[in-house]
């Protein structure tokens, strides 16, 4: 998904569904017969990355709360069972969805403050559904990991940087990796943070339509200010594993979601 929105999703909007849920632009390039072109330019590889078969979409969602995810998406949240509050997350989701995390993430009660000293690391924003969300931090600034037991095509999640203020813009990039390690594509997505709103407003996701990735690492960083991003939360992860050209085409024109020809999507919110 090399696409940047901010949204807020139920987890109802996204099992209820009928359409898909991600505004996608068209792939349009001039070039000279002769050339070989992608998203990096012309020739076998102009910017010098070793991958220039990489083909990724950003996409984003910001505020949006009538989405319906397309069916071909499977959804999952952090609604206990299994696991409680500041529980380890990290192969609970793997049976049944077939997701494994890195560590540093747990689980995270974000319910309006209503349990003070749990929950202030949302300060007073609900997650965008439920009441639990997943909270990452590794001091050595590495991105969250999150696996695949089958590779993926689109990836997005909801995300929201901890301690950010009014307008402060935060960058989304997540980094898609082969099985064997090798990069499959990366999308990052600009958006400003904001407190005005009762559930988180961003969601952040790419489509990785060149190659499949079994791995995506989530990270996140401040766009413009010095100072580093420890710590943020998930919720809402959204992947699909095959035919993800045919779910951008559709939807396209589904209003609330922007999306990037590029991998990189400045949100109109950051503009």
């Amino acid at each position: 998904m090399a696409l940047t929105s901010g949204v807020i999703m139920s987890v109802c909007d996204f099992h209820r569904t009928a359409i898909a849920v991600m505004a996608a632009a068209q792939f349009i390039v001039c070039a000279p017969a002769f050339a070989q072109a992608h998203e990096n330019g012309y020739g076998p590889d102009p910017d010098g990355d070793t991958n220039p078969a990489t083909r990724t979409r950003a996409i984003a969602n910001i505020g949006a709360t009538d989405v319906k995810l397309d069916p071909r998406f499977t959804v999952m949240t952090f609604e206990p069972p299994p696991g409680k509050h500041n529980s380890a997350i990290s192969t609970q989701y793997t049976d049944k969805y077939g997701v494994t995390f890195s560590k540093g993430l747990k689980w995270q009660i974000c319910d309006g403050q209503r349990y003070g000293r749990y929950d202030s690391l949302c300060t007073y924003i609900r997650p965008p559904s439920g009441s639990f969300a997943a909270y990452y931090r590794d001091d050595w600034k590495r991105p969250l990991t999150v696996s695949f037991k089958k590779p993926v095509c689109a990836v997005m999640t909801s995300v929201y940087a901890t301690g950010g203020k009014e307008g402060e813009k935060f960058k989304v990039t997540l980094t898609a990796r082969k099985a064997n390690g090798d990069p499959a594509g990366e999308a990052n997505v600009t958006f400003a943070w904001t407190q005005n709103t009762f559930r988180w407003r961003v969601m952040a996701g790419g489509f990785f339509l060149k190659e499949d990735a079994a791995s995506v690492d989530i990270s996140v960083a401040r766009a413009e200010n010095a100072g580093d991003v420890l710590q943020f939360l998930i919720d809402d992860l959204a992947y699909v594993e095959s035919g993800c050209e045919a779910v951008l085409e559709e939807i396209k024109d589904v209003a609330g979601f922007e999306v990037s020809n590029t991998g990189a999507l400045v949100t109109k919110s950051a503009q």
